[in-house]
């Protein structure tokens, strides 16, 4: 699954984070710490 978004509460709960920046991949990090989404403050 793929989840596209600008809500960083919402990348928090991914396994992989990969940042695009101008059309470019300009991070890719894994989230060691995820939450879920009750974690979340919305």
């Amino acid at each position: 699954t793929v989840v596209i978004t600008h809500n960083a509460a919402i990348a928090a709960m991914a396994d992989r984070v990969i940042r695009i920046s101008s059309g470019e991949i300009v991070e890719i990090r894994s989230n060691e710490k995820r939450l879920s989404p009750a974690e979340l403050s919305w």
